[in-house]
């Protein structure tokens, strides 16, 4: 007996969904298989769950932005474990910015963070991974000093060049960049140069300098109104906030920075090297 076209548009879109959800949750099934949770593992259950996991979004690559992640009770059917197992695991996909809960509809993958080594000028690092960094403009001109800036400056110090603007990646805004550099400098500051150039590159027109230290502060915080209308997210959005002071000579400041990245698109990285020697063991070694 025919249909109607309602309802056979109906089920298609029926079939469709089904074929969509049995897509998704095969490729599950095959890390499960190739790589099955072991209880007597000294590794907790969770922390098993959430490696699988992270293996089946990476397998997606670009094409798994945006998919519905399965659900707990799918993960429950498919890993044999508890909820409470697979929230952990979950809360673990979260906290790497892997994936996203959204009320009332489910559980996505986010796009996957960029990776910046903080010893490294930021746009190299994405020049390595062919991605693309531009600069939005948004104000520049001379202003008061902001007496928390008197420290670094000097009590001396009156104005200072200010500009500020929206660093994109790809055509994706990752966040906000306030600079204050000594107006000695501002006739160098032409708009083109601040919507084409990264940092170094200012500060190497500007002071000439062959090298330049800089004194990082990283801090998490709240994204207010005015800066989440400006990056394009929701207010109270987390952010990781870089304070940077640039310095020449190891002694001379001059630039401090601010820069505002969306924390759910941007993770830090760097290296350090402790020495674990002590004096007294540097003295034992001489006696």
């Amino acid at each position: 007996m025919p249909t109607l076209n309602g309802q056979d548009t109906e089920m298609q879109e029926a079939g469709g969904l089904r074929a969509g959800e049995e897509q998704r949750l095969a490729g599950v099934e095959r890390i499960i298989e190739s790589d099955p949770l072991n209880p007597s593992s000294p590794v907790p259950l969770y922390a098993q769950l959430a490696t699988r996991l992270s293996a089946y979004i990476t397998s997606l690559g670009e094409q798994g932005v945006g998919r519905l992640f399965p659900s707990e009770n799918e993960c429950i059917r498919m890993f044999g474990v508890s909820r409470p197992t697979v929230r952990q695991a979950i809360t673990e996909l979260m906290a790497q910015g892997l994936v996203r809960k959204e009320r009332g509809r489910g559980t996505f993958i986010c796009e996957p963070r960029m990776v910046h080594d903080i010893a490294h000028i930021f746009e190299d690092d994405m020049r390595a991974v062919h991605r693309t960094v531009e600069f939005n403009l948004l104000e520049h001109g001379e202003v008061p000093v902001p007496p928390a800036l008197l420290p670094i400056f000097g009590s001396g110090t009156e104005r200072l060049y200010r500009f500020l603007r929206l660093r994109s990646v790809a055509g994706r805004v990752m966040g906000l960049e306030e600079r204050f550099l000594l107006t000695q400098f501002k006739h160098s500051l032409t708009p083109k140069v601040l919507m084409e150039s990264h940092v170094f590159s200012i500060l190497k027109l500007c002071t000439q300098a062959d090298a330049i230290t800089s004194m990082n502060a990283v801090r998490a915080a709240a994204l207010n109104a005015h800066d989440a209308s400006l990056t394009g997210v929701q207010e109270g959005s987390t952010a990781l906030i870089r304070e940077t002071t640039y310095f020449i000579d190891k002694k001379a400041p001059v630039m401090y920075g601010v820069v505002t990245f969306l924390a759910d698109l941007y993770q830090l990285r760097f290296q350090s090297t402790i020495e674990l020697r002590t004096k007294q063991t540097e003295e034992g070694h001489r006696e």
